[in-house]
């Protein structure tokens, strides 16, 4: 037998879904997670549903199944509970609404193991992108594309639930309006000067100018949505 997924939060209420044989559609069919048992709902012969039941302590618990309310089969599979994650904080918390902005989310009990199983993942209202795992304390994301506006960010740890604590992102809709001059020497070297809305300096992250694909080079806030950068060296291209 099999399941999926492998962990879930101390609070319960994870959908653990049981693959095996043999399962029959009866009101004794019951998964149990370490001594606490819990109804299962039959899917198929070879699957059921359990929703897990809420445990004191982190760590591991045998997961068992029972057809009769008094025999449960020992396969060996262990389910993770959790300690519930927490966000405290976003870097940068504002971005374009076009996405694509790197994102650090700071916060606390951040599993590799959810990073590993690839069930950890931020949402950004209710669009949902994949997380990379840093630390038990970092987590990196990037933003979605999404509507002008302000947003909530959780973050998830067995791809089913998330956390609540409502740090917000703003999605912003950052306009580039000219580029002066408009042309420099392939070996780069030329002071270029972007102005638009919705352009500032970036006190955590830094602040770029990118030149097609590649050429990504360090930029300065010169005020008043003023952007400077030097353009790199193309010639290789």
């Amino acid at each position: 037998r099999s399941f999926v997924p492998l962990v879930g939060p101390l609070t319960g209420g994870s959908v653990v879904v049981v693959d095996g044989s043999g399962f029959m559609d009866t009101m004794t069919v019951l998964c149990s997670f370490g001594d606490k048992t819990v109804l299962a709902r039959y899917v198929l012969p070879s699957r059921l549903e359990c929703v897990t039941p809420a445990q004191d302590g982190e760590g591991y618990q045998s997961l068992k199944v029972s057809l009769n309310d008094q025999n449960f089969f020992d396969d060996g599979m262990e389910f993770e509970y959790q300690r519930l994650a927490r966000v405290t904080m976003l870097t940068p918390n504002k971005g374009a609404s076009e996405g694509g902005t790197f994102v650090n989310v700071t916060g606390s009990d951040f599993s590799v193991r959810s990073w590993y199983h690839r069930y950890m993942y931020c949402r950004f209202n209710l669009s949902v992108v994949e997380a990379t795992f840093m630390s038990a304390h970092e987590v990196h994301c990037y933003a979605p594309e999404h509507e002008k506006g302000v947003v909530s960010v959780e973050l998830s740890m067995n791809n089913q639930q998330y956390t609540y604590d409502g740090v917000q992102y703003e999605y912003q809709e950052v306009t580039l309006v000219s580029v002066s001059p408009v042309g420099g020497p392939v070996k780069g070297g030329t002071v270029v000067m972007l102005s638009g809305s919705q352009l500032y300096a970036s006190e955590n992250t830094g602040l770029y100018c990118m030149f097609g694909v590649d050429g990504i080079v360090s930029a300065t806030y010169e005020g008043s949505g003023l952007i400077r950068c030097t353009t790199p060296d193309v010639s290789a291209w």
